[in-house]
């Protein structure tokens, strides 16, 4: 879009924005800043703190303002004079290595026209990650900054605020260079802040803490055990706040500790997989549903299992599938937002394990096809198509009642499962398939019986108890419907009946009982506990 296109969009709403930036010896970031933000910018007002290369006289020659301020190693009082000098009735603070993108500009349009006071748009790092910043306000409400470093902004509570889907993106850590001199900047001011005798609350000093570990954490001379023992500090101070400061720093904390997790990784040499996996479980227990922490686990999971860790990839699709609020609001690396390359996560591991059907199925779900997923398509289209049939083609009852129960073990949409056991059944009556429809109805009774009404229920709960076939699963399965119905009479009398059953034969055929991948009935009595244990329960 061209900048006189912009500019026509922008006085057609009628929007007027002050573009505030601080800069210090930022020739090599400035005019793309600037290029970026020059068509639709009201005004462009920069704060120099000091600069001696050509920042200032690549931002006069786009008309900008400038300001002169000395640096006096506090972000807050330099960001308020520059707000000071913006004239225009929105305001859109960046820093001077950010780059504004185009694509955002519709964004900024809409945000400022929905009537709130205060946005926060999202700072995506080169890394991948995305935090969120409370950068685009109105003018004249006395929006101020605080803090030496890493400054939080202050308002009014009464001041109305949202989230955006305003994108900026962040290139100012891509420099060595430029790293170094920012880590001796920060260090300076947080030691200067620690030294002092201010009255620092506990969290303010655990963000100090966390944002003096991520400079000395750049630092080649450091070793990982030092790392390693600041981690533990940091983590062990956070354990002691209660839910609501961790719910106040969430961006903060959760950012450390997938910052944790990555150095720990980057030290795969002499990383412990345990250790890992013991901050990630801390991690998890304060943010249950972070993208970031969640696709972590299930990668760490690899080396234990498998099915756990396919089991949380889809807990993370769903997550994105119910566009739950959290995913934008907090530091997210944008890839685990992408529905395609989640499902591709899966559909690898399923290809690892050999279960093509699968992977047939999460393919179909994918838009856009990676380069690596069209090599296991080729792959199981072409040169191993003899070893199993199409997921299209694979129009049996046993298959899709061996989906449902993947389907239930791993937590996917109940109403998906409910659908792939009717598309069983179904299929049964067609094949005059008696036991696989049984089975489906003792599942769904067991598990699903909250779909039905009663009369569709009740006929359901004849066929299972008229039925010619006498196995252990069908008695249990009603059985634990009526306990779960509280006729404990009848819940009785169907696990006597499998129990004899089971003393009948020990060496129990019917292998699908309570189990998906034929790992938790590997006992030749493990159906026999399962239905004592129900009976000592009902017995009491």
């Amino acid at each position: 879009m061209s900048q006189s296109k912009i500019h026509n969009i922008f006085d057609k709403n009628k929007i007027s924005i002050s573009v505030c930036i601080l800069a210090k010896n930022e020739e090599k970031n400035i005019k793309t800043l600037i290029e970026s933000v020059y068509g639709f910018a009201s005004e462009i007002i920069i704060l120099d703190t000091g600069s001696t290369d050509k920042t200032v006289e690549i931002a006069q020659s786009y008309d900008s303002k400038i300001y002169y301020h000395p640096w006096n190693d506090d972000f807050a009082e330099a960001r308020n004079i520059c707000l000071s000098k913006a004239s225009k009735p929105w305001i859109l603070f960046l820093d001077a290595d950010f780059v504004f993108l185009q694509e955002s500009i519709k964004e900024l349009i809409f945000s400022i026209e929905l009537g709130f006071d205060l946005y926060y748009i999202n700072c995506l790092e080169t890394s991948g990650i995305s935090h969120l910043l409370p950068f685009l306000f109105r003018n004249n409400l006395d929006i101020k900054f605080s803090g030496k470093i890493h400054e939080k902004i202050v308002f009014d509570t009464k001041i109305k605020t949202s989230f955006s889907n305003i994108y900026v993106l962040h290139t100012g850590f891509s420099d060595e260079k430029i790293i170094k001199e920012k880590i001796i900047r920060n260090t300076k001011i947080i030691t200067k802040i620690k030294d002092s005798n201010e009255n620092i609350d506990i969290l303010e000093k655990i963000k100090l803490d966390i944002y003096e570990f991520y400079s000395i954490s750049t630092e080649n001379k450091l070793n990982y055990d030092i790392l390693e023992k600041r981690i533990n500090e940091i983590d062990r101070q956070i354990s002691f706040l209660p839910k609501e400061k961790i719910n106040i720093k969430r961006q903060l904390l959760e950012s450390f500790y997938f910052f944790c997790i990555n150095i720990i990784k980057n030290n795969v040499e002499i990383a412990k997989i345990e250790y890992l996996k013991q901050i990630i479980l801390k991690a998890l227990n304060l943010f249950p549903d972070s993208l970031n922490i969640l696709y972590e686990y299930a990668e760490i999971e690899i080396y234990q299992d498998f099915y756990k860790s396919i089991k949380i990839l889809n807990f993370i699709l769903y997550l994105i599938d119910i566009k739950h609020e959290t995913l934008n609001y907090y530091a997210t690396n944008i890839k685990f937002k992408n529905r395609d390359f989640i499902i591709a996560q899966i559909v690898k591991k399923y290809y690892i394990l050999g279960d093509y059907d699968s992977c047939k199925y999460y393919i179909s779900k994918i838009d856009k096809l990676s380069q690596e997923i069209e090599k296991i398509v080729k792959v199981l289209n072409i040169e191993e198509k003899e070893f199993f049939n199409d997921f299209i083609d694979s129009e049996t009852p046993l298959f899709y009642f061996r989906k449902a129960r993947e389907y239930f073990y791993l937590n996917i949409d109940k109403k998906l499962i409910f659908e792939t056991y009717n598309k069983s059944i179904t299929l049964s009556k067609d094949t005059n398939d008696l036991y696989i429809e049984l089975l489906c109805y003792a599942d769904l009774i067991l598990n699903f019986s909250f779909f039905y009404e009663k009369k569709d229920l009740d006929e359901i709960i004849n066929t299972l108890k008229k039925n010619p076939l006498r196995t252990t699963f069908i008695f249990f399965s009603l059985a634990k419907y009526y306990k779960n119905n509280n006729n404990n009479d009848e819940a009785l009398n169907f696990l006597e009946k499998a129990l004899h059953l089971e003393i009948e034969s020990l060496d129990f055929t019917d292998n699908l009982f309570f189990n998906i991948y034929q790992k938790d009935s590997n006992t030749k009595n493990y159906e026999y506990l399962k239905i004592t244990e129900e009976i000592c329960f009902l017995l009491e």
